[in-house]
């Protein structure tokens, strides 16, 4: 009697759950450098935390906007800080970000060349298909 509702609620259940599942690849930014699956994957997870903190308490998540030069990224995209990289001088050559929506999907992974901002340098990284 109780078996269709059952049914029904697993379900919702299933696909609840796969509706969380994020899918993390690697991506190569303009200057060969790859960023990896398992960078982004530790950044995004601590990103789900810090936003899910902020929106716990209240905190605003202003400062943390996109407001760099790449014109077709959503409204309220994030910008989080993944890693960096040297030039062959030992200098810093470019900063990559991974960027998020408010409801934390990713947007894709962005290098900032010779900035330690992101600003009027981004450029898109190409996601690499699995090898």
């Amino acid at each position: 009697m109780h078996f269709p509702r059952l049914l029904n609620c697993r379900a919702i259940w299933f696909v609840s759950i796969i509706a969380v599942v994020q899918c993390f690849q690697n991506y190569r930014c303009d200057n060969n450098y790859v960023v990896t699956a398992e960078e982004i994957e530790e950044v995004y997870n601590k990103v789900v935390r810090y936003t899910n903190d902020a929106a716990r308490t209240g905190k605003s998540l202003k400062d943390d906007e996109y407001r760099g030069n790449l014109a077709d990224v959503p409204a309220h995209t994030y910008n989080w800080f993944i890693t960096y990289s040297l030039n062959s001088s030992g200098n810093l050559a470019m900063d990559y970000f991974l960027l998020t929506s408010s409801s934390n999907e990713i947007v894709g992974v962005i290098s900032t060349a010779f900035s330690p901002f992101v600003k009027n340098d981004d450029n898109w990284c190409t996601p690499m298909s699995p090898a």
